[in-house]
């Protein structure tokens, strides 16, 4: 099990997060919110690309005003990964996409370096294989908004270090 950390500007509005295969298998994410004062679910539904979850506009601006600080509000996305029956491999990798009105938003790093993504927005995680005699794996990341006015890069942007978390202390 491992974490990435992750921060994406965004804007105020409705956020879809979309999750795509990108190799054999059978995904099953949850997307949660995590705040002192709750936590709450956002349901995956399938659709044309993958598997989406919408984030309502009062969780967004939530989440941006927690702005990546540590202890505040922000997402917490579990992907399950079941083994496929008749994949080629045992390796599984998937892609995540964050947009608001059909628009793709830029992710970056821990290192604050933006996150290349393909044509269509996606973000690729890390390849991972199943466990020897397992079918199933698992990967975790954090999520946190940030205002699209800032600057990721600036000296003393307003966002949270590389740390992983504290469930998932290795990689």
């Amino acid at each position: 099990m491992s974490s990435t950390l992750s921060i994406w500007h965004a804007a105020p509005g409705a956020l879809a997060v979309t999750i795509k295969p990108l190799r054999p298998f059978i995904p099953k994410p949850r997307l949660s919110l995590i705040s002192p004062e709750e936590e709450r679910d956002f349901a995956f539904q399938p659709d044309d690309t993958g598997l989406t979850a919408v984030i309502p506009e009062a969780a967004v601006e939530q989440l941006m005003r927690a702005g990546g600080t540590p202890g505040g509000a922000h997402l917490v996305l579990g992907v399950r990964a079941l083994f496929e029956p008749g994949a080629p491999t045992r390796r599984w990798q998937w892609g995540i996409r964050l947009a608001q009105d059909g628009a793709a938003l830029t992710g970056y790093g821990s290192n604050r370096i933006s996150m290349p993504a393909d044509a269509e927005g996606f973000v690729r995680s890390a390849v991972r294989a199943f466990p020897h005699k397992r079918t199933y794996g698992f990967e975790e990341w954090e999520l946190s908004l940030q205002d699209a006015a800032q600057n990721p890069a600036a000296p003393g942007a307003s966002w949270q270090t590389s740390q992983p978390l504290a469930a998932c202390a290795g990689r």
